[in-house]
């Protein structure tokens, strides 16, 4: 049984990405951390590395899958405080948001005044397209992408320019789905900085959404909905 153990121990100590992270995609020109020799662009990539590496770039590039095994690999690393110079917690701003075209009853279920307001948002915008995103009162609700189309996997994309996240949401009910701009504190949640990953060549493709990565489920603290203003009409 000891053995076994033992066994197991050394399994687990070689799942990780050696000394150095994604050495062989760093991009020419990028400066290499001080604690880089200059042959640590010679160290193989490990089977979690490539993994990792190719999870993040599916996501970040193609808008696809950050699977469990890759999110959970992020977050294991990042708690025993590995591979800095790629793996980062975002919290530079206390508050991160998510644009998104949801039905009605899943707005309805999680804020019954949010899709009134919505509602009536849908009417309002044949006579008016004067108006804006505007924060309802919501209690704290989960949310996790696992399990809808095209996004099986923990992974989730966030942004902290409430610009960009005005961008993916629709100002009201179209095709039975309606824009909201979700709101969560990088305080409360994991999320994954894209920045020191610029330095990896093409990894992060869309540079101007200024997008960060949810590790995992999202506590949700508010729900910003579109709105008329009614004084121009």
């Amino acid at each position: 049984m000891k053995l076994l153990r033992k066994y197991i121990r050394t399994l687990l100590t070689e799942e990780d990405m050696g000394k150095y992270a994604f050495p062989a995609n760093r991009m020419f020109g990028s400066d290499w951390p001080e604690h880089w020799p200059k042959d640590a662009g010679e160290e193989p990539n490990t089977p979690i590395e490539s993994m990792v590496f190719a999870g993040l770039r599916s996501f970040l590039d193609n808008h696809g899958v950050l699977s469990t095994p890759v999110a959970k690999a992020i977050i294991g690393f990042i708690r025993d405080g590995k591979y800095p110079e790629a793996l980062q917690i975002y919290d530079k701003t206390p508050t991160l948001f998510r644009g998104m075209n949801v039905t009605e009853p899943w707005l309805r279920e999680r804020n019954p005044l949010a899709a009134d307001i919505v509602d009536e948002a849908a009417m309002e915008w044949t006579s008016t397209r004067k108006g804006g995103y505007k924060l309802v009162p919501t209690e704290p609700f989960t949310f996790i992408r696992k399990g809808e189309l095209r996004a099986e996997g923990e992974g989730s994309s966030w942004t902290y320019e409430m610009r960009i996240a005005r961008r993916f949401a629709l100002p009201g009910w179209s095709n039975e789905e309606g824009g909201v701009i979700l709101e969560a504190s990088t305080a409360d949640n994991m999320f994954l900085d894209t920045q020191p990953l610029r330095a990896y060549g093409d990894i992060v493709t869309f540079r101007e959404e200024n997008e960060v990565i949810a590790l995992g489920e999202v506590t949700v603290s508010g729900i910003w909905v579109w709105q008329p203003d009614k004084e121009t009409k």
